[in-house]
């Protein structure tokens, strides 16, 4: 059995839960908490609790963030744009395991928004062992309207930031992270 509750308490903060639980067993198998901070667009921070029972005990953060704002000069938001040429944003996602004391997954990156382009780079790196990870770097130039050259870190960046939200369209990609796992 799977039940799921989320509590909004407004626009910014939400809070979200859920647990599985094994009726044969009669114990909960999986457990997650997490709060998510969006206080804008492109403005997001969350964080999640996750508990699998006899498996693991992981911490998940995540964010995008214009650099800009953390300085006050953050300009009006574009229709479509962000908020226009010459914004830097950080985003990222570090999943860390309590059990085993280290990151399990660290992706981590700026976005430059130039206006008539963008560009990205973006650091993956992704424990597959105990004693093994893959580890990579993508770069990409999106040039706007046009075309885009080097890796697909755009769909990294959806697949596992929380409610990121392309720099562009303005549209939410959806995360693997907001579905039960």
């Amino acid at each position: 059995m799977l039940l799921a509750a989320r509590i909004q308490w407004n626009r910014q903060w939400a809070l979200d839960s859920s647990i599985q639980f094994n009726h044969e067993t009669r114990e909960s198998t999986r457990k997650t908490i997490g709060a998510r901070y969006t206080p804008g667009d492109y403005k997001v921070l969350s964080a999640a609790y996750r508990v699998q029972r006899g498996v693991s005990e992981q911490l998940d953060l995540g964010w995008q963030w214009p650099l800009s704002d953390l300085w006050g000069s953050l300009p009006e938001r574009m229709r479509a744009k962000a908020y226009g040429p010459g914004q830097w944003y950080s985003v990222g996602r570090v999943n860390y395991s309590i059990d085993e004391r280290k990151p399990v997954e660290i992706i981590a990156g700026f976005e430059y928004d130039a206006g008539c382009w963008l560009a990205r780079v973006v650091m993956e790196r992704r424990q597959t062992s105990a004693t093994t990870r893959n580890q990579k770097i993508m770069f990409q130039l999106e040039f706007s309207g046009f075309a885009s050259l080097g890796g697909n870190s755009l769909k990294t960046l959806g697949d596992n930031i929380p409610r990121y939200k392309s720099l562009r369209d303005g549209e939410i990609v959806p995360s693997s992270f907001e579905n039960y796992d």
